[in-house]
């Protein structure tokens, strides 16, 4: 066995996706590669032949693999830049590049890309990176959307621990494509960042600032509305709070950087009117409490009455539940001191029952019984009536014994609420 084995499959790098020059001036189509997608289907297929045929007499170990990096450099790049149907590539060239990189590993002995990767010191990943890099470059990136998609495709075969030792090297990239007018690009560079997040140490993200510009390049989008966007944006702020908060005591409820980003959500979600977008928002907002915990508390008046108006929106409004879901999130956080001003929940859960459900006709038992926004108030309730001992529910039984200008169908409701 020696070098030259490998040879033939060198010419991989001739087959990469060329450059668009003026990619940065117009939007691309399928006719800026034309030329390309008429070759490329069979040029993967000679490659692949090539493989099949090395598979029976040659066996490529760890050790071996430094002597044959480059081709396997060259193949990967390949196998990345047609890893899903673009501009440049077809169902068929697809098709071809899964079983390239399936014989590619079956070659080398490994299960998966990653293992494949990470043999001899990543020395793979270091070349890929060095291959790539002046095609994504500020100024290069547009005119090379096939190493963008190799980049992302390669990314998320990088885990935990590995991807630390690259940080450096793969960052740059996702917050350039995520700085980009096209909805798409900037839906690749939120993942490729939120990824990086779930796969980098707390320690090595605060370690030159990598956090503090994460959180520069992504705060400005929360100003932008696109559907498309919102919900890998405010994941990756999700990621990067859930990193890089800690669990805190009541003495460490100081203001940071996160809560100006929590300001711009609750702001965007009463400004919000489409049902999706709110949607998407609620459920950042239940992970972001989760995460903020006991500092929840500066928002709990303003998140009361935004939980008060968004239950008023009406029968069957979808976000209904979500916002009980909210409530339920404060109290099981916050329960240690807002358990000293527990007044302010009963009067919300008493404004909710007033202001939620129609009083006009007789209200049946067995009919609530089976309503969405009864049931999980009910369940709201005992969560806060176990956190309160008995003064919520001796407050309550005040409320239906004396106070008798109550409509009955209220009184009904609130009865089936509390037992």
């Amino acid at each position: 066995m020696n070098s030259n084995d490998f040879n033939d499959l060198i010419e991989a790098k001739k087959f990469h996706v060329p450059s668009i020059p003026n990619a940065f001036e117009k939007q691309l189509d399928e006719s800026d590669f034309q030329s390309y997608r008429e070759t490329c289907e069979s040029n993967l297929s000679k490659i692949n032949n090539s493989l099949k045929e090395k598979l029976d007499n040659l066996k490529v170990t760890d050790e071996l693999l430094k002597h044959y990096e480059l081709p396997l450099v060259h193949l990967l790049i390949l196998c990345g830049e047609h890893s899903c149907l673009e501009l440049w590539s077809t169902k068929l060239s697809v098709e071809i590049a899964a079983e390239i990189l399936k014989h590619l590993l079956q070659l080398c002995n490994k299960s998966n890309v990653t293992e494949l990767l990470i043999v001899n010191g990543e020395s793979i990943i270091k070349n890929i990176v060095l291959l790539l890099r002046p095609k994504l470059l500020s100024s290069t990136w547009k005119c090379n959307p096939a190493a963008v998609q190799c980049y992302c495709w390669i990314l998320i075969q990088i885990k935990a621990p590995y991807l630390d030792e690259h940080l450096n090297d793969l960052l740059p990239t996702a917050l350039i494509i995520t700085d980009d007018f096209e909805s798409s690009n900037r839906i690749k560079g939120l993942r490729s960042i939120t990824h990086i997040i779930n796969n980098v140490s707390k320690a090595n993200l605060e370690k030159y600032g990598h956090n503090g510009v994460i959180l520069a390049g992504l705060r400005p989008i929360l100003y932008h509305n696109e559907p498309d966007i919102l919900e890998p944006l405010l994941q990756c702020f999700v990621s990067l709070m859930q990193k890089m908060e800690s669990p805190v005591s009541t003495s460490e409820l100081s203001r940071n950087e996160f809560d100006d980003i929590l300001d711009i959500i609750l702001n965007n979600i009463d400004l919000e009117g489409r049902t999706q977008c709110k949607i998407m928002y609620l459920k950042c907002l239940i992970n972001i409490i989760n995460i903020f915990r006991l500092r929840t508390l500066r928002y709990t008046r303003k998140l009361y009455s935004m939980i008060e108006t968004g239950l008023y929106s009406g029968p069957k409004d979808p976000t209904q539940l979500l916002w009980l879901d909210v409530l339920d999130s404060i109290v099981k956080n916050c329960w240690p001191r807002i358990i000293n001003n527990q007044h302010q929940l009963h009067q919300l859960m008493y404004n909710i029952l007033k202001f939620t459900f129609d009083y006009s006709t007789s209200i049946d038992v067995n009919k609530i019984s089976n309503d969405d926004i009864a049931l999980r108030l009910k369940t709201s309730y005992q969560l806060l009536k176990n956190l309160c001992d008995k003064k919520l529910e001796e407050e309550v039984n005040v409320c239906l014994t004396k106070s008798e200008h109550l409509n009955d169908n209220f009184k009904t409701l609130l009865h089936f609420i509390v037992t």
